[in-house]
């Protein structure tokens, strides 16, 4: 009881020095909790133009679906032969459909138009427009020819046979371009020239499909390593790191070492402030020593101060940033 009054005269009677304390741990806190916020919005930031540009997928694979649990919903695309210009030369862009599935996981930008409805309507991108020498205008006549290359094996020989097709379309849609920015198997590119289903039939079929899986959000933090060592054994498979490589201190390792360094600043930056404050009570602990307190009364002092001068201002400070975040979304 004589203790627990000492303590409480003690702080009592250092109110300034307390308060001094308190007020620099909240700065502290503050400045420290609102830089690591920051750091958080701002990746958080990166990690959703990723999947803007590079498609909200983690493993891709080739004419098969994979399995996992942290998969949220999977989507597919369709793609055949390759786009030919009017001189008949390849102009490295194909033809293909694109399923509802990869819909949601793809984040299409329109510029203008919308999907196509009929077999006679197509959606393309810009460059490919520009390839072929047509404008940019929704409703021209859009006419396809396209160049399908089939293998197939004759003894021990592997032979091919190529096949030409052709078909007029209705421009409904230019949509940005991740035929060339998303991540694919090297070889099976995907397609710029979308149309339905019916109308790659038309102009010779599929080729290959590329299956597409979402990992579920509240994954998104785990270590993927092990689930990358797994899927890399199946063939075909290809990994976004596109959209989940990608963080804002450039990798997942750096943004993790920042974050260490952000709390390790934080612990040092307390230790001092509080190694000062005993420093400067260090008489009156004497004092106290002298008057008969045991050495763990002392000590047990020390840290009561200690809890009630930073401990309540440090929980304010860290409060603080996520509440004006809260209050400003």
């Amino acid at each position: 009881m004589m203790f627990a009054k000492m303590v409480l005269l003690s702080i009592k009677r250092r109110k300034k020095e307390i308060g001094f304390v308190s007020i620099v741990t909240f700065i502290a806190v503050l400045f420290l909790a609102g830089v690591s916020l920051f750091q958080n919005v701002m990746n958080r930031y990166v990690i959703e133009n990723n999947y803007k540009n590079y498609g909200e997928w983690i493993f891709s694979s080739l004419d098969k679906e994979l399995s996992h649990p942290y998969f949220a919903s999977t989507g597919s695309c369709d793609t055949g032969g390759v786009v030919l210009n009017k001189n008949g030369q390849a102009i490295g862009e194909n033809v293909g459909f694109i399923d509802d599935g990869f819909l949601g996981l793809a984040n299409l930008t329109f510029y203008e138009g919308r999907l196509p409805e009929k077999d006679d309507e197509i959606i393309m991108n810009l460059t490919t427009l520009a390839k072929l020498g047509y404008s940019f205008d929704l409703g021209q006549i859009i006419h396809i020819k396209v160049e399908v290359v089939r293998e197939f094996v004759e003894g021990e020989e592997v032979l091919s046979e190529t096949e030409y097709y052709e078909k007029d379309f209705t421009l409904v849609g230019t949509i940005r371009d991740f035929s060339t920015t998303w991540k694919y198997k090297e070889g099976h590119p995907l397609p710029s020239c979308v149309m339905t289903k019916a109308a790659v039939d038309e102009l010779g079929g599929s080729l290959y499909t590329t299956h597409f899986h979402q990992l579920n959000r509240i994954y998104e933090d785990i270590d993927k390593q092990e689930m990358i060592d797994k899927f890399a054994e199946e063939e075909g498979t290809a990994y976004n790191d596109y959209a989940y490589g990608r963080v804002v201190w450039g990798s997942q390792e750096m943004f993790e070492d920042m974050q260490d360094i952000i709390q390790l600043i934080a612990i040092l930056m307390l230790s001092y402030l509080m190694m000062s404050y005993v420093t400067k009570r260090r008489s009156w602990y004497y004092k106290l020593r002298s008057t008969g307190a045991a050495r763990h009364q002392i000590w047990a002092m020390i840290f009561i101060e200690g809890l009630y001068g930073t401990i309540p201002w440090a929980l304010f400070g860290f409060v603080v940033p996520y509440a004006v975040l809260i209050a400003a979304s």
